[in-house]
């Protein structure tokens, strides 16, 4: 008996961290952060990502 899964929590943070220093450090330099605007995820997409259980009970008790 054995598993075909490994998590590796600290490698998810170790990247989001990088990714929130890197957003942070365009807009102090740059005052925006268009230039990776395409690196970030649509807000419609981020709600359904984050909500989707919450919207699939909505509709299913609308």
């Amino acid at each position: 008996m054995g598993f075909a899964l490994v998590i590796f929590p600290g490698t998810t943070l170790a990247a989001t961290i990088e990714a929130c220093f890197s957003i942070l450090k365009e807009l102090k330099e740059k005052g925006t952060t268009m230039e990776q605007i395409k690196k970030m995820e649509k807000f419609v997409e981020l709600n359904l990502s984050l909500w989707k259980e919450a919207f699939d009970l909505e509709k299913k008790y609308a």
